[in-house]
């Protein structure tokens, strides 16, 4: 019996030696593991979804340094390349809704809602401005030398519209040879003055084109929120009826809705 009982407590004494190693060894596997499936698995698909939340708001995805060589890898790498495709197709569709597809500038696709905007940001303070450009016997220049030429006038008129502009005012091609200018941050009608005397400025050299001097003029029409009008539709309006008056003028200048004539 004694002999028996020595024998029991050996083995139990193993057993707990044996069980004692065993564990903290399931513990470190255990660890190790999670770790392992933490890094392969878990960590690449929070990437993926990140990636992906990214592109559905319109973000450039993040770019993906080091994947690993096994199927989780793979996957990385091919939506990374996708996204990527993705992004930059999605950003050109969106360029190609928004801007005029002959001169590169804002079309009138978002004009009504960019307007609304800015009209709701004016005040006494802080003007803003529509102002309606019309280019002068344009319809005569394109009889004359032909629709070629006639498009090439126009790419050249948006590009110097653009150049005398601020950074923070738009530019849009309202249609066919009508072109908008929105003016933000205006504290005084006065600054209008400055702003188009510029603008008028970039046009008294001559347009070259394909061996021609073109000489092209303006007729600009300007309508001020608050000052006229908050209303978007009304703006443009006011803006078109000033500009319709300089034309009739025939002195190739610009006018303040209202009567209000430019020194030019």
């Amino acid at each position: 019996m004694a002999e028996r009982n020595a024998d029991f407590q050996k083995n139990r004494l193993l057993i707990t030696q044996v069980v004692s190693v065993q564990i903290p060894l399931f513990i470190f596997l255990s660890i190790f593991c999670a770790f392992y499936i933490n890094n392969k698995l878990f960590k690449p698909l929070k990437r993926l979804l990140k990636n992906t939340e990214k592109l559905e708001k319109g973000e450039i995805p993040d770019r993906i340094e080091k994947c690993d060589t096994n199927e989780i890898g793979y996957l990385l790498r091919r939506f990374h390349r996708m996204s990527n495709i993705i992004y930059r197709r999605t950003n050109k569709l969106s360029f190609l809704v928004s801007h005029d597809h002959l001169t590169g500038v804002l079309n009138r696709t978002e004009l009504d809602r960019q307007l609304k905007f800015a009209i709701s940001a004016s005040s006494k303070n802080n003007k803003m401005a529509v102002i309606f450009i019309d280019i002068n016997q344009f319809k005569q220049l394109n009889d004359q030398y032909g629709h070629v030429i006639g498009d090439k006038v126009l790419v050249e008129a948006a590009k110097r519209i653009t150049g005398a502009v601020r950074a923070d005012d738009d530019v849009y091609r309202y249609g066919g040879d009508e072109f908008i200018i929105v003016a933000h941050h205006l504290r005084k009608l006065s600054y209008i003055d400055a702003m188009i005397k510029h603008l008028l400025d970039k046009f008294n050299s001559p347009f070259e084109v394909e061996q021609h001097n073109l000489k092209v003029t303006l007729s600009i029409g300007i309508a001020v929120s608050p000052d006229h009008t908050t209303d978007h539709t009304q703006l443009l309006k006011f803006a078109d009826q000033a500009m319709y008056e300089a034309k009739q003028s025939q002195l190739h200048t610009y006018k303040i809705f209202q009567g209000i004539e430019g020194d030019n």
